[in-house]
């Protein structure tokens, strides 16, 4: 492990702190989250990690945000970011875990139909997961749709992402296809996607220090920022010749402290399940009101780890 006297070097450098001359060692301890408090190997190795998140990008990197402070281990030191972790062994500092998400769209029931004379519904619907990076899919439109009945994706196209990084947001924009363009219509929602990435790489630049940041402040920070967005490709969409039929987002950001990672929703278990398919998260769309029609849209939401070898 690195010297005392290189950490306080490499410390200074980065942060213009302790200045120059004698350094109180328990001063330097107590402006940083450590675990155990006013460890100095703690302190040591949380330097390393911070050098490294440093040079990988901070926040913007591929280990995202810091989620908790550092903590020594029976292997070195660790540290849990939004992305993964970082770990301090045999002076080496790499994310050896990182935390992914798999985004699975089963497919929607119609609950209501439109009040157009048409004696069916063609519907289609804008799906996007918006964090990090943003990926856009639209499903339809799907012709002949009637109240209660259900479609269904087929294997191959219901994976819209295997690899998201926490946190993010999940927004879906239905629309009932008429005299416009749906890929007009999806263009301008991932448009609008791609701005909210703009948004998220500003906030990671705020939040993007080693040192720990109110988690609760952050993710707030994060998905009101993110929604602002998504509410103006909303707007977008309503002078289409498409009819806008309603449009929903959840955000997808539950971090546990106890076991210093995300976690998954359970299982739905209904009487009446959409599919033998596990899905964790319903998403309706529309209302009565509106008379353009109401669905629900059925997807899996599940959060894993992919173990990572330190070079």
């Amino acid at each position: 492990m690195a010297s005392l006297r290189e950490t306080i070097g490499r410390i200074r450098q980065r942060q213009g702190f302790p200045p120059a001359g004698t350094v109180s060692v328990r001063q330097l301890l107590a402006r940083f989250s450590l675990s155990p408090p006013g460890s100095v190997k703690a302190l040591i190795a949380s330097d390393l990690i911070a050098e490294r998140y440093d040079q990988i990008g901070r926040a913007n990197g591929p280990i995202g945000f810091p989620m908790a402070a550092v903590r020594l281990t029976s292997e070195g030191a660790a540290q849990p970011f939004s992305g993964g972790y970082m770990v301090v062994r045999d002076k080496k500092t790499d994310p050896i875990t990182a935390f992914q998400a798999e985004v699975r769209f089963l497919g929607f029931r119609c609950l209501e139909e439109s009040n157009e004379l048409s004696s069916s519904d063609e519907p289609y619907f804008i799906i996007s997961i918006t964090g990090k990076d943003n990926t856009t899919h639209m499903f339809g439109p799907f012709d002949g749709v009637d109240a209660g009945e259900s479609r269904f994706t087929t294997a191959g196209e219901d994976v819209l992402v295997s690899d998201a990084q926490p946190p993010f947001t999940l927004s879906v924009c239905a629309m009932e296809n008429d005299e416009g363009s749906p890929q007009e219509a999806s263009d301008k929602v991932k448009k609008s996607c791609e701005d909210a990435i703009r948004v998220t790489q500003a906030v990671a630049v705020a939040f993007g220090q080693a040192q720990v940041a109110a988690v609760t402040v952050m993710l707030n920070t994060l998905f009101t920022s993110v929604g602002g967005f998504l509410s103006d490709g909303v707007s977008g969409l309503l002078g289409l010749d498409d009819d806008f039929v309603g449009s929903n987002n959840t955000r997808f950001g539950d971090w546990d402290d106890g076991q210093e990672t995300w976690k998954t929703t359970p299982r739905i278990i209904e009487p009446d399940p959409f599919s033998d398919s596990p899905y964790n998260l319903k998403m309706d769309v529309g209302d009565s009101d509106s008379g353009e029609g109401k669905y629900t849209l059925y997807f899996n939401v599940n959060v894993f780890k992919i173990v990572k070898t330190p070079v």
